[in-house]
């Protein structure tokens, strides 16, 4: 015995499987969604402490080039002093030679 169905029974029994098939595809994307936030938290935290890291690392490395740098200024300033004390000498070495050829003529 074949059952006739009305369309609207054919149109109702399509709805209902229609919202069966969406109630399922939305638990399951609600679902993809809550571990893909779980897998981007997890990256954040990651992201974080690796930044936390490098400021330590750049801290560091300022204080480092700080020194480098005052130890340059210190050169820089010795070899001007330097290079004063050995025009004082040459100056001096003038002098004292004259003052030589003076006495001993």
């Amino acid at each position: 015995m074949s059952k006739k169905h009305h369309p609207k029974d054919i149109e109702q029994l399509l709805t209902d499987q229609t919202t069966v098939i969406l109630e399922a595809v939305d638990k399951r994307l609600a679902t993809q969604d809550k571990r893909l936030d779980r897998r981007f938290a997890t990256q954040n935290r990651r992201i974080y402490g690796v930044e936390r890291k490098v400021d330590k690392v750049i801290t560091q490395l300022d204080a480092v080039l700080k020194k480098s740098e005052d130890h340059r200024e210190e050169d820089v300033s010795g070899a001007e002093q330097l290079r004063r004390h050995d025009d004082q000498l040459q100056d001096h070495a003038v002098r004292i030679k004259k003052l030589e050829t003076i006495r001993h003529p």
